[in-house]
């Protein structure tokens, strides 16, 4: 069967949307992490936001961060994958969180922030950023600053990144199946 655009565009409006997002840390020279504090929910987030359509995540992030902080910024590496659940009336998403670092010595300048998606930016130790970071947040942050990068459910570590040298190789033969490995840690919410 050959498939028309119209019956293209039909199955695939039919397929499950959900949200997807980016944040960012970002270190300043002395190591301290950017946080920002916005107007439309309580407590602190890592800068980032939505990604919107035709945009990719990496993109998304670059242009949020220098939306909400004036800071352009280079993706250094990819941290996570966080399949967020649905709560407090926001649909399930994808949360993408990459390491990026400043394009510019920031040095100790006060951030130029809008007053009205973000009331206020700071860079602030990493003991420090966590107390004010929202749990699911904060569980993200301390995964990946305790060296766990990979696949993450709603904060909680999953799987590793199968990447760099230290990555498992497939060499099975195709004949053979492939077996499956149990996950080091099962999560349910």
């Amino acid at each position: 069967m050959n498939a028309t655009p119209q019956s293209v565009a039909e199955l695939d409006a039919g397929f499950p949307r959900r949200r997807c997002s980016a944040a960012g840390i970002i270190h300043d020279q002395y190591g301290r992490i950017l946080v920002v504090k916005p107007s439309y929910r309580p407590g602190w987030l890592l800068p980032g936001g939505l990604v919107e359509a035709l945009e990719t995540p990496a993109s998304a992030l670059r242009r949020e961060v220098m939306e909400e902080t004036g800071i352009a910024t280079a993706i250094v590496r990819m941290l996570c994958m966080d399949m967020l659940p649905a709560r407090d009336g926001f649909s399930e998403s994808v949360h993408f969180l990459f390491e990026c670092a400043p394009t510019h010595a920031e040095g100790d300048r006060s951030l130029p922030v809008d007053g009205i998606e973000i009331l206020e930016a700071r860079f602030l130790e990493a003991g420090q950023a966590m107390a004010l970071l929202a749990a699911p947040i904060r569980r993200r942050l301390e995964t990946v600053l305790n060296g766990r990068t990979g696949y993450l459910e709603d904060g909680h570590f999953i799987v590793p990144f199968a990447c760099g040298e230290d990555a498992p190789h497939v060499t099975t033969p195709r004949s053979a199946p492939l077996q499956a490995q149990p996950l080091q840690e099962e999560y349910r919410p």
